[in-house]
């Protein structure tokens, strides 16, 4: 009887960290805000954790109501559509290239990297904007998909909408709700359409400024190959993320133990030297190579750009992005008991990177303890979305448009908490699917 109660509070949960995250932001203040953001998406992930797998839940949900599958096809067409026509609207009406790039360095960091690439000249230089000179701080996959639009002499923007429409796409395919057809899986394979349009109707200014889409879509198909349990769309997607913004790189080892552990030593080892010979590749050979301190440099320009952000006060005097109700970095700003507004980012850096850590050697340590209960496809989704939201609801600046990543993963557990499943045997519990 629970899994039919889960089913409607997994619902309920992913309802409420949208409209938190939207319509809601900042409703209840900067300080509770956050934490009611974090406990919705806790409170799904582990709710997620406690349903998925059982039988009772795929009965209740193929017993709802039928959606034929030419309508869920016609759903996912219709609401891309949407989409793609209020981004139009954005990109050539509300918000052309060049007025978004004299709003936010966002995109004209992308365009001088890409430029630069694609003339023959060093992306990782100097970049000199009126009044201030910006060390680039893009990890390659960040921004070398954009060489497509500067070939093409198309709007730079269309790119991670494509990007995201494909793993949009993607996702619809894997939830396939063509074979439950039940109300519930048609909604989780929906839910990243339906999260896209919520996010572009709330706040259409950030889909004209920034093109963290993109990023968005990489850990959507990440996400979605780790529900699949396939080792090698795995590592595509560790490449991806690693390669465009690192925030997953302390959830790697977790992955690697619980690999390790199921499939063998070998085939963690092989994942790692996969990454590495990507990372050479895209990395290290056209860029590092010329300059060992490229990725030092950004990061020390990210920390310095970040103390700005810290004293950058609005008209209510106080920083805007980090009073936004989505992140806890008000509570640093606010309360720590340090005169110098350095030392209080510096310190409030340092808790970040230690509660990271501690999530993931404490979700690593409990499915050491219980890897013989529960499925690894099912904890890696688990403790993705867990790290995902630590991370980004206590980074340093809260940027509103970062949180589509950890939004997005929701997409994954509501589409394998109502996929065709089953109840798992013990034997089946501790393995990847192949």
């Amino acid at each position: 009887m629970f899994a039919k109660t889960g089913k409607y509070l997994l619902i309920l949960f992913a309802i409420l960290e949208a409209l938190m995250a939207t319509k809601f932001q900042n409703v209840f203040g900067p300080f509770v805000s956050p934490l009611i953001f974090l406990g919705c998406s806790i409170s799904l992930a582990l709710l997620y954790m406690r349903v998925s797998g059982y039988a009772d839940l795929y009965t209740y949900g193929n017993s709802a109501i039928k959606v034929p599958t030419v309508v869920s096809v016609l759903l996912f067409a219709a609401s891309g559509c949407i989409i793609l026509f209020s981004l139009r609207k954005i990109f050539v009406h509300d918000m052309p290239l060049k007025d978004a790039a004299a709003v936010s360095d966002v995109i004209p960091q992308i365009i001088e990297l890409t430029r630069r690439f694609v003339h023959g000249g060093m992306p990782y230089a100097p970049i000199e904007f009126s009044g201030y000179t910006l060390y680039p701080t893009y990890l390659p996959l960040q921004w070398l998909p954009y060489t497509i639009a500067e070939l093409a002499k198309i709007d730079y923007r269309w790119v991670p909408v494509v990007f995201l429409w494909l793993s949009c796409t993607h996702h619809f395919l894997t939830a396939k709700p063509y074979r439950q057809r039940s109300i519930y899986n048609v909604l989780a394979a929906l839910w990243p359409l339906l999260l896209w349009g919520l996010l572009i109707k709330n706040d259409s200014d950030n889909f004209g400024i920034t093109v963290e889409s993109l990023v968005a879509s990489y850990y959507l198909f990440t996400a979605n190959a780790i529900k699949r349990g396939k080792i090698m769309p795995i590592t595509i997607g560790l490449c991806l993320t690693l390669l465009s913004r690192y925030a997953i790189i302390f959830w790697v080892p977790c992955l690697l133990a619980v690999v390790s552990w199921n499939k063998g030593s070998v085939v963690a080892v092989k994942m790692v030297a996969a990454v590495l010979v990507a990372f050479v590749l895209i990395y290290w050979l056209p860029f590092m190579r010329h300059d060992s301190r490229i990725f030092l440099k950004g990061y020390a320009y990210h920390s310095a750009a970040a103390l700005g952000e810290w004293g950058h006060i609005d008209r209510h005097g106080r920083p805007m992005h980090l009073y936004n109700g989505l992140g806890m970095a008000a509570f640093a700003h606010q309360f720590f008991p340090l005169s110098d507004l350095q030392q209080r980012l510096h310190y409030y850096q340092l808790l970040h990177i230690f509660l990271c850590v501690a999530t993931v050697i404490g979700l690593t340590w409990w499915y050491r303890n219980n890897k013989l209960n529960i499925s690894s496809e099912r904890f890696l989704l688990f403790s993705l979305k867990i790290y995902i939201t630590v991370f980004y609801v206590f980074i340093q600046i809260p940027y509103k448009y970062l949180f589509i990543t950890p939004l997005l993963l929701t997409s994954v557990l509501l589409a394998d908490a109502f996929g065709p499943t089953r109840e798992i045997s013990v034997s089946e519990r501790s393995g990847f699917v192949g």
